[in-house]
């Protein structure tokens, strides 16, 4: 077993996190699936609002890949089909009423791609795996010439392996080896040193690595690059969170659909730092425990601060997301500014007291963006907090010239949004380096 050590990066240490103990939330009373969760998803319903559905069954497919179901998590009424701009499915959401689940024919992990394939599509679960290059959902036509899975999470606040794991030991184990069925290479599992992962030797395909650094040492992207690297477009891997490796492996294990999951409540304003057991897609008020002390000045978010997508109280928790996050949101500059010496504020060019009297003491953060956008410049400050070999805003500059060839030369394969949001988060420019990483990648499938 091999340990990665990486130096490039940086821990962003924030207050707020969730108590190391896990309890039952009560049973959410409506849960919903997001299109939007899904990159590259074009979705097609399956069901109309006032229809009655049970576990399992179909709310909406994709159109490309038709047999790629999305399926209820739950057994109810399909209350709403929401919808956004042009018409496209924003969230189809479920009101729970009974234990009603639709019966599947599950497959023995060890019958072959075919079978393994045919359950995961038929159950709803496929979703969870994520295709690189362009980080989309996975093509169910294409043998992955390996399949990475990250048993780490090293993004601030992210919930704790261990924790994840919990008494889910066996569901890891079978979930590692359904996965080992459908590629013709290796299963790459990666974690921290010191954590204990279940047993994967009756996996023959199965590899499991060690890493060792600052985020984003817990990135998938930095474990492609450095275990196995993209050759190029038509060089497939797919990747699979931890939290769709339990779920996958409690269906081949029970032979029945799992909805349940492990979500990390956290953040200053969260009312209830703790783990809490709920349900796939929970409305987000059945996870908290209560209710911030002043709604209107907190930031609702599924996922961890870099990374996660921006909700309302009356959200809904994301397929992939194990956390839920609750920050201050900035009502008004901060009085002086940067003019104050900053004893409780992070700062990774050390502008502030705090990073010289206590450097890597956890600090409280707003959503404050502390400037606006501004002319983008090359400082070379954004390789330092890369573990990927590549120039980071040469190739933002080539997306934003939607200069195709420049951008393949220069890394754009091996690149998600995650990759770079460290590199949004120090940028002096205030460049939204994500959302110009998707713009990239859904340049590159559909003019490539």
């Amino acid at each position: 077993m091999a340990t990665i050590k990486l130096k490039r990066g940086y821990d962003i240490a924030l207050t707020g996190a969730a108590e190391p103990t896990i309890e039952d939330a009560p049973l959410p009373e409506a849960v919903a699936i997001k299109p939007p969760d899904f990159r590259g998803l074009i979705a097609r319903p399956a069901v109309n609002e006032g229809d009655a559905v049970k576990a399992g069954t179909p709310l909406f497919h994709d159109k490309t890949f038709e047999q790629i179901k999305f399926t209820s998590p739950v057994s109810g009424i399909v209350v709403n089909v929401n919808r956004g701009e042009r018409r496209a499915i924003t969230e189809v959401i479920v009101r729970r009423d009974g234990d009603a689940v639709e019966q599947l024919q599950v497959a023995d992990p060890a019958g072959g791609r075919d079978a393994v394939l045919a359950t995961l599509l038929e159950s709803g679960l496929f979703p969870f795996l994520v295709q690189r290059p362009l980080a989309r959902l996975a093509d169910p036509g294409v043998t992955p010439r390996d399949i990475f899975v990250a048993a780490m999470d090293t993004a601030p606040l992210a919930p704790t392996t261990e924790l994840l794991l919990q008494g889910r030991e066996e569901h890891f184990a079978v979930g590692v080896r359904a996965l080992g069925a459908l590629t013709s290479g290796s299963v790459h599992v990666a974690s921290a040193p010191g954590t204990e992962l279940p047993d994967l030797s009756a996996t023959a395909n199965a590899v499991v690595h060690r890493f060792e650094g600052p985020h984003p040492a817990g990135n998938v992207g930095t474990h492609i690059h450095h275990l196995a690297p993209i050759a190029g477009r038509a060089d497939v891997v797919w990747t699979c969170s931890l939290k769709g490796v339990l779920a996958i492996g409690a269906l081949f294990a029970t032979g029945a659909l799992d909805s349940s999951c492990v979500v990390a409540v956290c953040g200053d304003d969260a009312p209830k730092k703790r783990y809490v057991r709920t349900t796939i897609g929970a409305r987000v008020d059945t996870v908290l425990g209560g209710e911030p002390s002043d709604p209107a000045t907190v930031r609702y978010i599924s996922g961890n601060p870099l990374t996660g997508t921006q909700i309302t109280p009356a959200g809904f928790v994301g397929f992939h997301d194990s956390s839920v996050t609750l920050l201050p949101e900035v009502v008004a500059p901060r009085f002086f500014g940067h003019s104050l010496p900053g004893f409780n504020l992070a700062s990774r060019s050390r502008t502030f007291m705090s990073t010289w009297l206590s450097p890597g003491k956890p600090t409280s953060m707003t959503t404050g963006l502390n400037g606006g956008e501004r002319a983008f410049i090359a400082t070379g400050i954004y390789r330092d907090v890369s573990a990927i070999d590549f120039h980071p805003e040469f190739l933002m500059k080539s997306i934003m010239a939607e200069d195709i060839p420049e951008m393949e030369g220069l890394g754009v394969y091996e690149i998600a949004e995650e990759d770079v949001a460290l590199c949004e988060y120090i940028c002096p420019s205030k460049i939204e380096w994500q959302e110009i990483t998707r713009r990239g990648l859904e340049l590159i499938e559909r003019e490539a």
